[in-house]
């Protein structure tokens, strides 16, 4: 098993990108059993820690990248993650348009501590 740096925050993006894919992908909830809890589990094996800080993560299977941000944590200059989260929304909503950058499709906010988004490539 690899290390992660932080579990939490990475069950949160699983599971966000599970609940998207369960109700937008046929395929995969039938892979899942439409049971989120399982397809977070099934995405994990099946995808990419490409970030792992202790605020933020990225992760990606196939053509879906799921980010997540710790509201309560900072990166090296001190910059809280809900800034960065924020930010990064701004930046991946104005820039969703353009079929060279990645697509916004599912954003929120988990147990008002973990923010995330759902792109897709």
């Amino acid at each position: 098993m690899v290390h992660v740096s932080h579990p939490a925050l990475l069950e949160a993006v699983l599971m966000a990108i599970s609940i998207h894919q369960n109700s937008h992908d046929d395929a995969f909830k039938q892979f899942s059993e439409g049971n989120d809890e399982m397809g977070a589990m099934l995405l994990k094996d099946m995808g990419k820690l490409m970030v792992d800080l202790p605020h933020k993560v990225k992760f990606q299977v196939r053509h879906i990248i799921g980010y997540g941000y710790d509201f309560n944590k900072a990166d090296d200059q001190g910059v809280y993650a809900k800034e960065l989260y924020d930010k990064a929304i701004e930046n991946t909503k104005k820039f969703s348009g353009n079929p060279n950058f990645e697509q916004l499709i599912a954003q929120g906010i988990t147990e008002d501590r973990f923010g995330w988004y759902i792109t897709q490539v």
